[in-house]
């Protein structure tokens, strides 16, 4: 089974990253958030979420797996249930953070 690394960090606003392409057909058995912070920096506020890229003229659709999740520092979640990462291949999956933080996020 391949395994996905991705670290997640940056300033200004909160910051979204694309961990799975609209398209792309990996599945996806767990994911694994860890702030890579230690626990004097601070804690982390992560979403999760499935996208379908907009077509003319129409919103995007979203559906949140884990919404304003708080990490604490030096803390991690692991996300082992295969049923929440069945998604179209339509779909894309990405994480947003609150901005000066990192996370570093584990795919398998």
């Amino acid at each position: 089974m391949a395994v996905k690394r991705i670290n997640v960090s940056g300033s200004g606003d909160d910051l979204t990253t694309e961990l799975i392409a609209p398209g792309d057909s990996r599945r996806v058995q767990s994911i694994l958030l860890s702030n890579a912070q230690s626990a004097a920096d601070g804690q982390v506020v992560v979403d999760l979420l499935l996208e379908t890229p907009s077509t003319s003229g129409k919103a995007l659709d979203q559906f949140y797996i884990i919404r304003h999740l708080v990490i604490p520092g030096g803390a991690s979640l692991l996300l082992d249930d295969p049923s929440l990462f069945k998604f179209s291949s339509e779909q894309g999956l990405y994480i947003t953070c609150n901005s000066g933080n990192n996370i570093d996020v584990t795919i398998t």
